[in-house]
């Protein structure tokens, strides 16, 4: 669209013109009018014209000297005459100031219209031009960038410290001996429609660096994306050790409560420890750092030395029932295990360091049992489990557990969580203990033969037989040891080992707690069992 000034002191003709415009199909957003050149001048002060049509003979100042003043500061507007005077000599200063028509008094609709088309065409190519033109440097700054951040995602990728000739040519300030890095994770909801946030995400990444520009003026960082994580910052700091920390400390408090806050923004940011090298460890060591929102929370900033501790206990007996109830397809107890798995109370004291060691684990335990259960899964392993790295998007500990749940569930096409009958376990429980009491049985070994937790174990089976279980495969013991001891002369210690107890003092102890009578005693009397 074009915006019009026509300058003309008879008010008639001025005002014919815009008429005769407005009537017309040609593309004028804004069309101003002046009486004079004075006032055409103040105009322009304060509106964006793109087309002057001017009459050349006015009071106080003509349309001549309009003009050059115009081109002397707004070269761009483009100007055409309407005038009385044929004169060779107005002609010739009109073309030297660049006018693109000269018309003459009285001017036809069609040759103004004309003189106006060929004035907007001459605009609209200007326009393309300046456009390609700041378009061309624009992508010239965009490609530059690009190659920049790309080649420091590399690095940060990269094992061993290595050589960047593109660093080393172009940006040789950053090459220093101490380095920090910050990951900013924006927080959206796993599982979200990351497509459709896409456009929202580059907006949110795009202010908070510009924030940067506006509010941290240190000249040793710089602030790029995460080429692998969409919803992820990465600044990186250069500097001696103590300059290093306390440009880190700045950017990160000022992004995390002036920035972040302002822009309503919710996120997380993981520190690194200090190091020499721009490569993987220095990457790792500022994740290893933000992974500890997964079990203190997020909207916190998080550093590398917070997650230093050796108190972990890995999950062995668990992973093992989990392969057994994905094998047996009992939904809601593979539920159960990878939230025990998961849990916040097991990564607590020893930080989030062995996170991805444990995921990594039972992913191999998931894919050990999809297969012996015929599960094709060659195509769907790097899109399901590690293309999309829950790691890097999950809020919390509870997501990395109901991430898996969900894949094992659509892989085995389980429609919902299917779990065993507890009567029906209790019943195979008391059956099996009937029939292997004499061996060495307890709590922990059948709940494991059954694929289940021991917690679980316990509160159903005491909940279908109103006794422990514990108390049962005792009870059933000592009654058998009871037959034994009265119907055969089998020795004491003989019995105990009968009935699955290898410690003989520890058999006393039970047998006389429940008869008040030690083995051999009840052997000698007339006790019955009912006593």
């Amino acid at each position: 669209m074009f915006s019009l000034l026509v300058v003309e002191d008879e008010k008639w003709i001025r005002k014919g013109i815009i008429h005769k415009l407005k009537k017309s199909d040609m593309l004028f957003d804004h069309m101003f009018e002046a009486k004079d050149g004075n006032e055409a001048l103040d105009i322009l002060n304060k509106e964006k014209i793109d087309i002057i049509i001017t009459d050349i003979c006015m009071p106080d100042m003509d349309g001549i000297e309009l003009i050059k003043r115009v081109k002397a500061h707004k070269p761009h507007i483009e100007c055409i005459i309407i005038s009385g005077y044929s004169e060779f000599k107005y002609a010739e200063a009109a073309i030297n100031m660049g006018v693109k028509s000269y018309l003459l008094k009285p001017t036809t609709d069609e040759d103004l219209q004309e003189a106006l088309y060929k004035v907007i065409n001459l605009i609209n190519e200007k326009r393309q031009y300046h456009d390609l033109s700041r378009e061309n440097v624009n992508m010239k700054i965009y490609h530059e960038k690009l190659l920049y951040e790309k080649e420091l995602n590399r690095l940060l990728k990269v094992h061993e410290a290595a050589q960047s000739d593109i660093l080393g040519t172009y940006y040789p300030y950053i090459l220093h001996k101490d380095y920090q890095l910050l990951i900013i994770n924006i927080h959206y909801r796993y599982g979200a429609d990351a497509e459709s946030d896409f456009e929202d995400m580059e907006d949110i990444k795009s202010n908070i660096m510009n924030d940067f520009v506006v509010n941290v003026q240190d000249d040793n960082y710089y602030a790029f994306n995460n080429v692998d994580v969409v919803n992820q910052i990465f600044i990186l700091v250069w500097g001696d050790k103590k300059q290093v920390q306390l440009v880190s400390d700045k950017i990160s408090k000022r992004c995390f409560y002036g920035c972040l806050h302002k822009l309503h923004i919710s996120a997380t940011i993981g520190i690194s420890s200090v190091l020499n090298h721009i490569n993987e460890s220095l990457y790792k060591s500022a994740k290893k750092a933000l992974d500890l929102r997964l079990i203190y929370g997020q909207n916190k900033i998080y550093w590398e030395e917070q997650t230093l501790s050796n108190a972990f206990v890995f999950p062995k007996e668990e992973l093992k029932l989990l392969k057994k109830n994905i094998e047996r397809r009992y939904m809601k107890n593979v539920d159960i295990l990878l939230a025990d798995i998961f849990s916040k109370e097991r990564f607590k004291q020893s930080g989030a360091g062995n996170l991805y060691f444990v995921y990594s684990e039972v992913i191999n335990a998931i894919y050990e049992m999809l297969y012996s259960a015929d599960v094709n899964v060659e195509k769907m392993i790097e899109y399901d489990l590690f293309h999309d790295d829950i790691m890097n998007h999950a809020a919390q500990l509870e997501d990395v557990s109901a991430h898996l749940f969900k894949f094992i569930q659509k892989r085995l096409k389980v429609k919902k969580k299917v779990s065993i009958d507890c009567k029906a376990l209790v019943e195979q429980a008391v059956n099996y203990i009937d029939s292997h009491f004499e061996e060495k049985i307890n709590v922990k070994s059948l709940s494991d033969h059954f694929g289940i937790t021991a917690n679980y174990f316990s509160t159903i089976f005491k909940k279908e037989l109103g006794v422990t279980c514990t108390q049962y495969l005792t009870t059933k013991r000592l009654n058998y040891a009871c037959r034994m001891l009265k119907e055969t002369d089998i020795n004491v210690e003989e019995v105990a080992k009968g009935v699955g107890y290898e410690d003989l003092q520890y058999f006393y102890r039970v047998f006389k707690k429940e008869y008040h009578v030690t083995p051999v005693a009840y052997r000698k009397g007339n006790i019955k069992l009912s006593e």
